[in-house]
């Protein structure tokens, strides 16, 4: 079921503070808690972005993020193996022009780093 929320949509620039449960799909969590993504700076994996670009304060979805738009054919082991669906369940806390508080727990993307 999808909840996008209510109001206006994070804009680039913009902070979203989302509390999330990341897992694969047969219902293994690999990672969870709230993260302040700052939209459009690249902070976290594109699919899990992609997801939260879409919600508004308030929004509650499932969010399914191929592996592509994931960690890919590279995985992030031990918990995430290669080319592996991951979903989310997330919840917008709040949309701000200015970081929150927390400090980022969800692991960035590094499959583009060069090697």
């Amino acid at each position: 079921m999808l909840d996008p929320g209510k109001g206006p949509k994070p804009q680039p620039g913009q902070f979203a503070n989302v509390k999330y449960k990341g897992s694969n799909l047969e219902g293994e969590t690999f990672d969870s808690g709230v993260y302040p993504i700052q939209v459009g700076m690249g902070g976290s994996i594109k699919g899990f972005e992609e997801g939260v670009k879409q919600l508004a304060k308030g929004g509650k979805p499932k969010v399914f993020v191929p592996s592509m738009l994931g960690y890919g054919p590279r995985g992030s082991e031990p918990k995430i193996k290669p080319n592996q669906v991951l979903v989310f369940d997330l919840e917008v806390l709040d949309i701000s022009n200015t970081r929150p508080q927390q400090q980022p727990m969800m692991p960035v993307d590094t499959t583009s780093a060069a090697h």
